[in-house]
């Protein structure tokens, strides 16, 4: 799924992602240095999310008000 949510950005219009030349197979273009950047930054960001979403919920659950004290 993450790779090719990579089409999904370039069809929703981010610019550079894709290779548009003479090496796209069935329609599908390589992506370019800049699109795999741009996908391990996305992927990472949304793992970086849910995990602080979980260490919040889990912390709330066991009652312990966290580093700032709220």
């Amino acid at each position: 799924m993450p790779v090719v949510s990579i089409y999904l950005f370039d069809h929703l219009g981010v610019p550079g992602l894709l290779q548009h030349g003479g090496r796209c197979d069935w329609g599908w273009c390589p992506p370019t240095h800049f699109g795999w950047a741009f996908l391990l930054a996305v992927w990472l960001g949304v793992a970086w999310l849910i995990a602080a979403g979980l260490s919040r919920l889990l912390r709330r659950l066991a009652g312990d008000p966290g580093p700032a004290g709220g």
